[in-house]
């Protein structure tokens, strides 16, 4: 899950270096700091500022320099007494001091020194586009840290931006076509809508520019865009002997992550990820389903199945929108601001109808924050497997580039104080037997109540360190992926539909009062 961070560079400090590189020659004399400089710096400076762990500049950008072998195999990049060597086909090329540990401006100078000299002797490196130099360089700095944190380029990070905060469309989806792109779907309210374009609509120009041939990435790059700035499409249509020409608008598209679906009396609200609308779409789908099912509505099933997660705000503000009051999660690292603690303000759009959350293996990191804030506070039932156990935060740091640094910089804690990190969100009803609902629920909340409380605690009990801990508590209700009738859904339709059942799961989940 993420939560959005802010492009920290050494600019400054890096123009002021270039007078006092730490040994070796600067080989870019006066000015400002190059790009790759700018780069270094920025990663270099962001892990020491917000990573969760200590590092230290040498391995990381060791690590960086020495990933050039995969570009030439020639080269290799060492330290010996206080110096660090460029060797290509075993003769030393470049040497130049270690600069001390905490100038990471220095650091950033003398990476920089390298790559030049290495680009300068080596015509496949000197031939490597940046972009792809960067995705190996810091792909592998950052990548032997945890397997969340990673770098992404400039055409990922953009895709990225997008799918967390929204872009600039015209309200299509479109498919690959021989002369362009075939209209697949058109989005209600949207400007394509207004401009009169349908369904199998073929689009052959944008902007004046021939679409064929054209990959499909593209030409949805060409149709986003400012918002303020209108598009120019030349369609062909079915039926019509020339091309139509319609200039469309663009407005501010986030993409839905959430889709409700009444179920007998039950409102199945099922999310997808969390994104900057998520929250606005859950309000909405539980209006809809309260003027869909009226006095009958008998509570909502939050499907969070196969949910990878998201913005962790947004989450928060999702289990907000059904909690009165409570903490609903906490963090914590090693940089001061990551640790905070975030609670409910008054009000409960459900208006106290039951509530059932759906989780399995593939339910992470924001998701599992929902689940656990619902559990915990005694608000909703979470039905299904074990969740994942992505319990780290990740802040996006923008860099020079136009890239992003995705950086693990928090733990998550439940409200009853447990690391989510590994273990995950134990279901208070582990719905994978092959048992008919209405017989697992009688089992797990009548017959057998006392095993319920026992593996709710001992998942609680889980240490962060704790490896034999986790393994056990794995085995307790483990994700084996549905084949045949959805029975978790079904257990969840029928626990909504017994007031006096799902009060006594609500009871067993509750966490031991402290």
């Amino acid at each position: 899950m993420f939560i959005r961070g802010t492009k920290r560079l050494l600019g400054a400090a890096l123009m002021l270096a270039l007078a006092a590189c730490a040994g070796g020659q600067d080989l870019r004399n006066d000015g400002p700091p190059s790009l790759t400089a700018e780069m270094f710096g920025a990663i270099l400076s962001a892990i020491e500022i917000n990573y969760i762990e200590p590092q230290d500049a040498e391995s990381l950008t060791l690590s960086a320099l020495e990933s050039i072998r995969e570009i030439d195999p020639g080269f290799s990049v060492d330290s010996d007494e206080g110096a660090i060597l460029l060797i290509y086909r075993d003769s030393e090329v470049y040497r130049t001091d270690i600069p001390a540990e905490e100038r990471l401006d220095l650091w950033a100078i003398q990476a920089d020194n390298i790559l030049t000299v290495a680009r300068s002797v080596s015509a496949p490196l000197r031939d490597t586009p940046d972009e792809k130099l960067y995705g190996i360089m810091f792909g592998s700095m950052v990548g032997h840290l945890d397997r969340y944190t990673r770098y992404a380029g400039a055409d990922e990070a953009q895709s990225n931006r997008e799918s967390r905060q929204g872009f600039g469309g015209i309200g299509v989806s479109v498919g690959p076509h021989p002369l362009g792109a075939r209209v697949l779907t058109v989005t209600p309210g949207h400007p394509a809508q207004a401009a009169g374009i349908h369904g199998g609509d073929i689009l052959i120009t944008i902007d004046g520019r021939a679409l064929g041939g054209m990959p499909l990435r593209q030409i949805i790059r060409k149709l986003r865009g400012p918002v303020e700035k209108p598009v120019v499409l030349s369609i062909s249509r079915a039926g019509l002997q020339n091309p139509l020409t319609v200039t469309v608008g663009r407005t501010h598209i986030v993409p839905n992550t959430v889709f409700f679906m009444p179920k007998g009396n039950a409102a199945i609200i099922r999310i997808t990820a969390f994104n900057d609308r998520t929250p606005k779409r859950v309000a909405e789908a539980v209006s809809e389903a309260q003027a869909a099912l009226g006095t009958d509505l008998t509570g909502y099933i939050l499907d969070l199945r196969g949910n990878p997660g998201g913005l962790l705000d947004k989450a928060i503000d999702v289990a907000d929108l059904f909690l009165h009051s409570g903490t609903i999660s906490r963090t914590d690292g090693r940089n001061p601001r990551s640790f905070q603690d975030f609670e409910a303000e008054p009000g409960d759009i459900s208006a106290g109808k039951p509530v059932a959350v759906l989780i399995d293996g593939a339910t992470a990191s924001a998701a599992e924050v929902l689940a656990a804030a619902l559990q915990d506070q005694g608000r909703a039932v979470p039905i299904g497997s074990s969740s994942f156990g992505k319990g780290t935060v990740q802040t996006v740091l923008d860099l020079p580039n136009g890239g992003e640094l995705i950086l693990t910089w928090a733990r998550l804690l439940a409200p009853s104080g447990y690391v989510l990190h590994e273990a995950g969100v134990m279901p208070t009803i582990c719905s994978q037997q092959s048992v008919p609902p209405d017989s697992l629920l009688r089992h797990v909340l009548l017959v057998e109540p006392a095993t319920t409380i026992h593996n709710l605690s001992l998942r609680r009990r889980v240490g962060p360190n704790d490896a034999a801990a986790r393994e056990h508590v794995a085995t307790l209700c483990p994700w084996r992926p549905d084949e045949g009738p959805d029975l978790t859904t079904t257990t969840g339709i029928r626990l909504l539909s017994s007031p006096d059942l799902y009060q006594t799961a609500i009871t067993l989940e509750l966490p031991p009062a402290t």
